[in-house]
């Protein structure tokens, strides 16, 4: 596709999107469930072949109506925001009762976020089940390499031997969990879906893995009781959720009886695509995580913190 022809794409959407937007608050939401839905608004040949390049989760982006703009562009988040004076992220809202406080000194745009990944490390058999998901249906559910990377760096300090991942997907993430755990390590998987489990349990063997996984079929709710069931309160390192969102705050208090004193329990996309944030937006997946972080925030239970990689993970240490 030639530049003049990316620029014409970008110049028609944001026509379009000017049209339909919320006039009043001089905001647009746009649904992206597929390839090149959201062109970028700056005029950016770069950023829209970047666009043409990556799937991502169906969802809701955020165009700000300004003069000046700098997309941040991840495998798994889109934003955009207006660019201020020495190249940091101008931020129209007021930060509450925190106080002064520094902007953040990156944006991530589609150039470094290339470099990013490729400092990034990923196995052979990671990355081929990372591009084989590519073509399957729901594939933007598949977590970030860079974030991968985080989960298995955290299961190295930690010393994790027993882990639980709810939502196991087509496996790129337990693949990885169970990679990072020792020889006599035990990961056990929550998958409702009973079709890519198998889809996980082959790639599962073709790693070589499976004397280290326990994949159970079923509402990860279901299995995190029988977990519970079976004796296993405080018996286990780690936990990785990334499954239905309405279902957060459950597996959240499930698998806080699950971890033992010091465990670990990561949870995925608790940014949301920024949604958790906007107060016009109020659909049940952004209410259910919003609830969820209120609730962490506070949680005396729990050492805890927000980092922005991938769609926002938190992470919970249990005191």
């Amino acid at each position: 596709m030639s530049q003049s022809m990316l620029r014409h794409i970008g110049d028609k959407w944001l026509a379009r999107a000017a049209m339909s937007g919320n006039r009043s608050s001089g905001r647009t939401y746009v649904s992206a469930s597929s390839t090149l839905k959201v062109p970028a608004a700056t005029r950016s040949v770069s950023a829209l072949e970047a666009f043409s390049r990556h799937k991502h989760r169906s969802g809701v982006f955020r165009v700000q109506s300004t003069p000046a703009r700098s997309w941040s562009v991840s495998s798994r988040l889109i934003c955009c925001g207006t660019t201020s004076e020495g190249g940091e992220m101008a931020r129209a809202e007021s930060n509450g009762d925190l106080g002064p406080i520094n902007k953040p000194s990156i944006v991530m745009n589609d150039a470094l976020y290339a470099y990013l990944l490729k400092h990034t490390r990923e196995p052979p058999i990671l990355r081929k089940i990372r591009e084989e998901t590519s073509t399957m249906r729901g594939s933007q559910m598949q977590t970030p390499p860079e974030q991968i990377n985080l989960l298995t760096l955290l299961i190295e300090l930690s010393g994790a031997k027993r882990a639980i991942e709810v939502g196991v997907f087509s496996g790129y993430s337990a693949v990885a969990i169970a990679m990072a755990l020792p020889e006599d390590g035990k990961l056990v998987g929550c998958e409702r879906d009973g079709n890519i489990l198998n889809v996980a349990r082959g790639f599962m063997e073709e790693a070589g893995l499976t004397h280290k996984v326990d994949l159970r079929e079923g509402p990860g709710k279901d299995t995190l009781d029988e977990l519970i069931a079976e004796g296993g309160t405080g018996q286990y390192d780690f936990v990785y959720i990334d499954a239905d969102k309405r279902g957060y705050l459950a597996y959240y208090e499930q698998c806080l009886q699950l971890v033992r004193q010091g465990g670990l329990i990561v949870l995925d996309n608790v940014l949301w695509y920024g949604k958790t944030a906007d107060p016009e937006v109020n659909d049940k997946q952004t209410v259910a995580i919003r609830e969820l972080n209120d609730k962490l925030v506070r949680d005396e239970r729990i050492t805890f913190t927000i980092l922005p990689v991938g769609d926002g993970v938190s992470l919970c240490r249990k005191r």
